[in-house]
């Protein structure tokens, strides 16, 4: 019992001095929380809606999120950057008044074009369902925005709290419905439910405790913060775009050449494999962001930073390299028992993309570097090499008429290329910057 007392005071004074893994723990474990309550209701879920179902399902949240990249013209990522609070409210309000606008837009559109853009995917059942973006694209939209005003604050606390809250109202929708009513309603709507609850709750919290301060929000103000910022609209949009349209391509693609069916096994790859690495990912990114930033306004500490970077890196690679190789040794006897002998294939999608997974888990909670160092060229330049390699694989799989296993063997490595490509990057803007401020000191 001592040892264990001793051992927990240690744990406790090491997190009080080191507020990066303090931050870090904080978010992990509201993560950790969502995921498990996905990885639970995963073999629940599996046999509710099969895999056609589940695939229309990540059709609809490619199109989201493509339309989500233009949400607030990427204005939420100047929010952790000023340093007087009043230029970051108008910020914030800039962001929020951006994003109702693009939500009325986007339902606009929809309307209009809804049945074109279903046939163009090769999911004429989805048009119907598409006209509920605009509701999960302000729930994105406001998450977002609410996110980046967290990381300014360091309270982190909240936004592992709305992990929880938006992942246990997506499945409780999904499950609740699927089990009263078949079909793949109970998806779009617990989708649509979990992404509203949460951001609506976390509004209200950062309205009541932020009031004195929005109250001094002028239109000059948000109108000098969006000149300030404008490189963020000028530049980050098309990188922003590029990135996302990489992001969705593979299931829009994949969609295209056969079906929603096997758009859901590349889903359940991207749930069991992809989600937990990606959402543990942004959670250092998160921490990550605040405290380079941190070091750049304290005397520009570019050295520090690229300590933090190889220190990131280092303890990522600890974390995701047992779990995938775990992943790739038994999860061909693993996925037919859980989740139901008509999701077996996926195992073999799995196998093929993990080294991608690897290197994504590697580098992107480190680019938001190009945000710290405003870095919006490199950013740019990044996306079109990525893009470029990946339009390259899409194209190939469309026109070739590929086996499904080769079209992931093409994903796979064209994605392993980019994402080294987004480590160098950051390591990059670092050194640049280091650089530049060696040569000012000595001059």
């Amino acid at each position: 019992m001592y040892c264990k007392t001793m051992g927990i005071k240690k744990v406790k004074t090491f997190l009080m001095r080191k507020p990066f893994f303090r931050h870090v723990l904080v978010l992990v474990t509201g993560t950790t929380l969502a995921q498990l309550l996905a990885v639970a209701a995963s073999p629940i879920l599996t046999r509710l809606y099969s895999p056609e179902e589940f695939g229309l399902l990540t059709v609809y949240t490619a199109v989201l999120y493509i339309f989500a990249l233009m949400g607030t013209l990427q204005y939420e990522n100047a929010i952790p950057l000023p340093e007087d609070e009043e230029s970051a409210a108008g910020l914030l309000a800039l962001s929020f008044l951006i994003l109702l606008g693009m939500c009325l837009l986007s339902g606009v559109f929809l309307w209009a074009g809804r049945d074109f853009l279903a046939e163009a995917l090769g999911v004429s059942e989805l048009a119907g369902f598409l006209l509920l973006i605009p509701f999960s694209l302000l729930g994105v939209g406001t998450f977002n925005i609410l996110d980046r005003w967290c990381v300014r604050r360091k309270t982190f606390q909240e936004i592992a709290r709305l992990k929880v809250i938006q992942g246990a109202g997506m499945i409780g929708t999904m499950v609740g419905v699927g089990t009263l009513h078949q079909g793949p309603v109970g998806l779009f709507l617990g989708d649509v439910v979990g992404r509203l609850m949460g951001s609506g709750r976390l509004t209200y919290r950062t309205i009541r405790k932020e009031s004195p301060l929005l109250r001094k929000v002028t239109g000059q103000g948000i109108k000098q913060a969006a000149v300030r910022f404008r490189k963020f609209p000028q530049l980050s949009v098309g990188s922003a775009f590029i990135r996302e349209l990489c992001e969705q391509m593979p299931a829009l693609v994949l969609s295209m050449a056969y079906g929603p069916w096997v758009v859901g096994l590349f889903m359940l790859v991207q749930r069991i494999l992809g989600m937990p690495l990606s959402l543990i990912g942004y959670s250092v990114s998160s921490v990550y962001m605040a405290q380079a930033a941190d070091y750049l306004q304290e005397d520009n500490k570019a050295e520090e930073v690229l300590k933090l970077f190889w220190q990131t890196q280092k303890h990522l690679l600890l974390v995701s390299f047992p779990f995938l190789a775990f992943l790739f040794l038994f999860s061909g006897k693993l996925f037919p028992f859980v989740f139901g002998s008509q999701w077996g294939e996926a195992a073999v999608y799995l196998q093929i993309l993990c080294p991608m997974y690897l290197f994504q888990f590697l580098s992107i909670p480190v680019s938001t570097t190009l945000y710290v160092f405003e870095r919006q060229d490199l950013q740019l330049i990044r996306e079109i090499i990525r893009g470029g390699l990946l339009f390259t694989s899409m194209v190939l799989i469309i026109t070739a008429d590929l086996p499904a296993v080769y079209a992931f063997g093409l994903l796979s490595a064209s994605g392993t290329v980019s994402f080294l490509g987004y480590g160098f990057a950051s390591w990059l803007a670092i050194k640049q910057n280091r650089s530049r401020t060696v040569e000012h000191v000595t001059t």
